[in-house]
């Protein structure tokens, strides 16, 4: 199955159960993880052009160096990047590490853009999705209590499949 894993963590509050999907995965299929942070970064514009960091170069670190340290103690062999990236080319950082690393999966949090913020703001998500050749999971980082509530522990009815942002649910790689 998958060997080798990229997941893209951005220190969110939902990079913890991102991570403790992509454990639960590289467990079960003895793979290998490479965690991938894009420092945001965004262009300066005025007389003097260039680009400007939104993130300090140590939390940046330091979100990787949590995420890679939670795999490795959880017995899964893992390394971590950071990179820059300005907004418009985030996704096309996560296609080339992937690639470079000969990634077989790719792993993401949710988008959060809805409604007018998902037509102003480009999703890496839907972009990853749409110009990948390798699968992507999508993890949702809504716990299953919140989702579902009672009816989902008392082995009840669940709730049809959700489709995430750029996802098909007959969609096979």
């Amino acid at each position: 199955m998958y060997k080798n894993i990229l997941v893209a963590v951005d220190g969110s509050p939902s990079t913890d159960v991102v991570l403790h999907a992509v454990t639960s995965l590289a467990e079960l299929t003895s793979a290998s993880v490479h965690v991938l942070h894009i420092k945001p970064a965004d262009l300066l514009y005025g007389p003097v052009a260039g680009t400007i960091d939104l993130e300090d170069d140590t939390e940046a670190r330091d979100i990787v160096d949590s995420a890679v340290e939670q795999l490795r103690t959880a017995g899964v062999a893992a390394d971590g990047q950071v990179l820059a990236g300005q907004k418009r080319l985030r996704a096309e950082a996560v296609l080339q590490y992937a690639h470079q690393r000969g990634c077989d999966l790719i792993v993401l949090g949710p988008s959060h853009h809805a409604g007018l913020g998902a037509a102003l703001h480009d999703s890496v998500t839907r972009h990853v999705v749409a110009r990948t050749p390798v699968s992507v999971l999508l993890v949702h980082a809504v716990q299953a209590d919140q989702e579902w509530g009672p009816a989902r522990r008392a082995g009840g009815v669940k709730p049809g499949p959700s489709v995430s942002e750029g996802s098909s649910p007959n969609r096979s790689r």
